[in-house]
């Protein structure tokens, strides 16, 4: 299908998982971990990983796709809820990397601003997505050291140019969120369009920057991973 230079998002959905919940309890946060694996034994995988100190949320995504082919490999959001608590997105930021034509890139030289938004979406959902721009999705590894093996829609497309490298922190600050003890995060939604049925796995232990004062949100499992598609 033709479309224009910027594809508004594919997304599905998977109902019997949309109850995943993070729990804040004391100690290091625990992340996890999509894996899937398409029709000609292409992978997809990418982790979120959620920390709390006080009221305020950090978010760190990051798309651990082994071999970028496509513009569909590229991470380009999250969906989540906090069961009626309010966040407004402080800042997010990341590394830049150019890939040029010829699949190799550059990196910036340090964590930028991105051009990513932050809205509500439906009931008690929140979006931390990259448009309204193209640029700045999240791109994987690049696997032996350079993008060669990518389609033209990731080399040298100044449509996506610069991505995210690999990773992105967004910061939120929640009125309320250092007074909830129980159930509270719920992920809908990641953004990757190219993804086929995946499982989720624990990663394991993370330390979080305070480990005696903060608390931390513990991902028990994830709803469905769907990569969009932008030309």
């Amino acid at each position: 299908m033709n479309r224009p230079l910027m594809i508004r998002k594919c997304r599905t959905h998977t109902a019997a998982m949309l109850t995943a919940l993070f729990t804040l309890v004391p100690g290091p946060a625990t992340a996890a971990m999509f894996y899937s694996v398409d029709a000609i034994g292409h992978v997809i995988s990418g982790a979120a990983n959620f920390t709390a100190s006080g009221d305020t949320l950090t978010l760190t995504l990051t798309n651990t796709t082994p071999s970028t082919r496509n513009v569909t490999d590229l991470l380009t959001g999250i969906d989540f809820s906090l069961q009626g608590l309010t966040p407004t997105l402080i800042s997010i930021t990341g590394v830049l990397r150019e890939v040029a034509t010829n699949g190799s890139f550059s990196d910036g030289s340090a964590s930028q601003k991105l051009s990513w938004s932050f809205q509500s979406v439906r009931d008690d959902v929140w979006q931390l997505d990259s448009h309204p721009d193209a640029k700045n999705s999240i791109i994987g590894p690049a696997s032996r050291g350079d993008y060669a093996d990518a389609h033209r829609s990731v080399r040298g497309n100044p449509g996506h140019n610069p991505y995210a490298a690999q990773t992105v922190i967004a910061t939120f600050k929640v009125p309320g969120l250092n007074s909830i003890s129980g159930p509270i995060l719920r992920v809908a939604e990641f953004g990757f369009s190219g993804a086929a049925d995946g499982t989720i796995t624990p990663s394991g232990s993370l330390e979080i920057p305070e480990p005696i004062a903060a608390n931390s949100i513990c991902m028990v499992a994830i709803a469905c991973i769907c990569f969009r598609e932008r030309r």
